[in-house]
């Protein structure tokens, strides 16, 4: 990506159970699935984030299942034992194409 859009705040509301409203932009659709862990809208367009923040403000099971879901991707994805664990397999992966 050009610039540091992989979006560490949607990860943090997504630790806590919190659903997300964010552009599609760049590295964000890698985080966030539209629909599930909450809502992508096009960039520079403010008019799509406010309707989707009135979803969310209007529908609190839609919120709680979204925050769910976003805590569960957190959890099979961005947890720092993840990465260490990817890592771990990527090197041992290098390791044994050069032995």
């Amino acid at each position: 990506y050009e610039a540091e859009t992989f979006g560490i705040v949607l990860l943090e509301a997504m630790q806590f159970d919190l659903p997300v409203v964010a552009s599609s932009w760049r590295g964000i659709p890698d985080i966030v699935t539209d629909g599930e862990e909450g809502f992508l809208v096009p960039i520079k367009s403010p008019s799509c984030v406010a309707d989707r923040l009135q979803t969310l403000i209007e529908n609190p099971d839609l919120r709680k299942k979204m925050g769910k879901k976003g805590r569960q991707t957190f959890e099979t994805k961005f947890t720092m034992d993840v990465f260490m664990n990817k890592m771990q397999d990527l090197f041992i992966q290098v390791g044994e194409k050069n032995a």
